[in-house]
């Protein structure tokens, strides 16, 4: 690791491309039991819009009825991406809260 003075409070986590680093619902407490503080040695972590965390109950029913808009105005999107010397998740220690 290239942190020494961290080691002990830290674990590595090795992903492969697909895999999901946090899938907490944003402005939700911060569960550290699922992670709050990654720092990126190498490769490429990107920040994806759910569109499931972003509708309402009534508007998830209205897309269920016509699959056609939600093909079109609900996709999954990249919304930023980080690489190595980046720290994901310390506005969220700060905060207490998920922010992405």
């Amino acid at each position: 690791t290239r942190l020494p003075p961290l080691s002990a409070y830290t674990n590595r986590t090795f992903l492969k491309k697909g895999d999901v680093l946090m899938r907490q619902l944003k402005g939700t407490p911060l569960n550290m039991e699922q992670g709050g503080l990654w720092f990126i040695e190498e490769g490429l972590v990107s920040v994806r819009r759910d569109p499931e965390q972003t509708m309402s109950f009534k508007s998830y029913k209205r897309q269920q009825r016509r699959p056609g808009m939600w093909q079109n105005n609900y996709r999954h999107m990249r919304l930023a991406r980080f690489g190595p010397g980046w720290c994901i998740g310390f506005e969220d220690l700060l905060s207490g809260y998920r922010g992405v």
